[in-house]
């Protein structure tokens, strides 16, 4: 008998759909995870389609709602999930366990983000690397002030998402070194822009030399 498919609450329809138009950056930034992995906030487990030679992936997500959609999509991508009710404030992992964290517009929503940032840094082995998409706070400033206004109300609609955050700088603090970080549309109009990147726990080798 076939399991029925797992009911989609609002907000993560809403995020899905936001969401489309940037999919081929998930497929990019998702294909480069290797070694141990660890995806924090795997909501309704979009990212699973596109990890490539994963067996296993471990992964943690605070609404429970999500997990059998999450569950029900790695089944289909012949993975075996190891996902973990929880926030990223409190990992429930050893130190430096892990190769490989991915990261896909969730900043956005942790609440205590800064100590997440840490909690990440610390779970991550030496040479290990986060690789992430993110929208992030505008560099100008009527748009970042529009950011502004609008984030509590947007919180509320959107799962806690918060417009005018900005996860390079909470990354940057908790001692990652960042070897790539590309800004994908940073249009004085855009309330979104994104940022793709990849940090190292580690300096990498040229920042190192």
């Amino acid at each position: 008998m076939t399991e029925p498919t797992p009911k989609m609450p609002f907000s993560g329809r809403l995020m899905e759909l936001l969401m489309q138009p940037l999919e081929h950056l998930r497929a990019r930034t998702i294909e480069q995870a290797h070694g141990k992995i660890l995806e924090i906030g795997i909501g309704t487990g979009r990212n699973l389609a596109y990890y490539r030679g994963v067996e296993t992936l471990y992964a943690i997500e605070p609404d429970a709602a999500l997990h059998p959609i999450a569950q029900q999509r790695a089944a289909q991508a012949g993975i075996t999930l190891e996902l973990t009710e929880g926030g990223a404030e409190s990992l429930p992992y050893p130190d430096e366990s892990f190769d490989t964290v991915v990261i896909t517009w969730v900043f956005c929503t942790i609440p205590l983000a800064e100590q997440a940032a840490q909690e990440i840094f610390r779970i991550l082995r030496p040479d290990g690397a986060v690789h992430y998409i993110e929208h992030t706070a505008s560099p100008h400033k009527g748009m970042r002030s529009l950011q502004n206004f609008f984030t509590p109300p947007w919180k509320m609609i959107a799962g806690g998402c918060r417009l005018n955050r900005d996860p390079h700088t909470i990354l940057t603090q908790a001692g990652f070194h960042h070897e790539r970080y590309r800004p994908i549309n940073t249009a004085p109009w855009n309330p979104f822009p994104v940022y793709a990147g990849v940090a190292h726990k580690s300096p990498p080798p040229t920042e190192a030399a």
